[in-house]
């Protein structure tokens, strides 16, 4: 199954989430074993979401390393070195939303809950406001299939409110 790119020529792989100019890659390398083949230097992460930053003024970043499910070490040095030079920029690891095989599947995921990821701050001012006006249980969002999460598990994975209006609809009849 592909899609037709053009006449006569169809391509099998999935169309980017993101534009490409919004990819930077960084040199680092492990293997499919998770050994390290080439080290990273987490400033070249830093350099990196330096210029998605400054030229493409993007207000929150996915990383996802090649294998990192298999040793996330990589990409978790780079992600931690990116929020100490960005602090208030969201940063996502994909190997620690959705650690598992497959980059693909694994960086769509990163890069969809760093998308959703602007809706969090929202979520924690009705929280506070509720609080305010005297609400003394927890507050509880609907995910997308049916069940509740709290508002920090909403910060972990945002992605998985996509789709929540229909499931509490559901969930309410």
């Amino acid at each position: 199954k592909g899609r037709r790119v053009s006449d006569g020529i169809w391509s099998v792989y999935p169309e980017a989430i993101g534009p490409r100019e919004r990819i930077v890659g960084v040199r680092e390398r492990g293997d499919r074993d998770g050994h390290v083949l080439i080290a990273l230097d987490p400033e070249t992460a830093v350099d990196a979401a330096r210029q998605l930053v400054d030229e493409h003024q993007v207000a929150s970043l996915a990383v996802s390393f090649l294998w990192s499910f298999k040793n996330p070490d990589h990409e978790f040095r780079a992600v931690a070195a990116i929020r100490e030079a960005f602090p208030s920029l969201p940063v996502i690891s994909g190997a620690d939303r959705q650690p598992t095989i497959r980059e693909f599947e694994r960086t769509a995921y990163a890069v969809l809950n760093a998308y959703a990821v602007a809706a969090v701050p929202g979520i924690d001012q009705l929280s506070r406001t509720l609080e305010e006006l005297g609400l003394v249980v927890p507050v509880l969002l609907v995910h997308s299939s049916g069940g509740a999460m709290t508002a920090t598990e909403a910060r972990h994975a945002p992605i998985l409110l996509a789709g929540s209006g229909p499931a509490a609809g559901v969930a309410a009849s």
